[in-house]
């Protein structure tokens, strides 16, 4: 079964790229295009790559990169995938159910990582370049004090944000693609279920649900000793959307010559 998944995925993420790599450019620009809003709407503050970053990654302000940009790309790419023709020649080859609906479920966790890592680089390639300054954290004068109400004693380590923030948008990024992936599977009108996915990341619209979208956050609360960035809530997510998947994978039709 190992094989014949690997074998699946491979298969699915070979056809993916021909969308992939347009979406990466588009989240690029997108990236570009909000550290520009945000460097406008901030200029009276000293602002620090580590701003720049909280604010492209946040989910409390305006259209957020890893909320809102980055799953409607992820959907867009998966729903391309699920249009690619794919008939009895490779269900004979495969055989497993199982297998297929494992091939599918990893070619979603390799596309939301990719996702994921894409969206990191691009956002600290682009606050790293903003500003000069890295952090001012332990400052009264910072963006961190000024939402927390005080400054942190010391400043984390950058390894440390870097590798957190890495974390997050690995993690986020991979509960999207996995829950696009199964709204397309396992659905026959997955749309609304999409666009309400993509929605939720908008706090407007988000304003008047439970804060489960923050679970796994970096905005600046998240950073006080107190809290927590939610990472292993997080990973609870995505075991529970793999699960929800295997068990549901004989709803799957993979008989046609297209699947929906």
């Amino acid at each position: 079964m190992i094989w014949r998944t690997m074998r699946y995925t491979r298969i699915l993420l070979a056809e993916s790229r021909k969308t992939f790599l347009p979406l990466i450019v588009a989240q690029a620009i997108c990236a570009t295009a909000l550290n520009v809003m945000i460097s406008n709407t901030l200029h009276d503050f000293a602002l620090t790559s580590f701003d720049h970053a909280i604010w492209l990654l946040q989910d409390r302000w305006g259209l957020s990169l890893l909320w809102f940009v980055t799953p409607a790309l992820e959907i867009v790419c998966l729903i391309s995938l699920s249009k690619q023709p794919f008939g009895a020649p490779l269900i004979v080859g495969l055989a497993s159910r199982k297998a297929q609906c494992a091939g599918l479920l990893g070619a979603a966790t390799i596309i939301g990582a990719l996702f994921g890592c894409s969206m990191w680089l691009q956002t600290w390639s682009i606050s790293l370049v903003s500003e000069i300054e890295f952090s001012n954290v332990s400052s009264p004068t910072s963006l961190y004090a000024l939402f927390t109400g005080a400054p942190m004693a010391q400043s984390p380590e950058p390894s440390y944000i870097l590798g957190v923030t890495l974390t997050v948008c690995i993690a986020v990024s991979i509960t999207y693609a996995l829950v696009a992936s199964l709204a397309i599977s396992l659905m026959s009108h997955p749309m609304p279920l999409l666009v309400g996915t993509i929605l939720v990341g908008i706090p407007n619209i988000r304003g008047i649900l439970p804060s489960i979208m923050r679970s796994t956050s970096v905005d600046y609360n998240s950073w006080q000793l107190s809290s927590n960035h939610g990472l292993w809530l997080q990973l609870f997510f995505c075991m529970l959307t793999i699960a929800i998947g295997f068990a549901a994978y004989t709803r799957i039709d993979y008989s046609s010559t297209r699947r929906k």
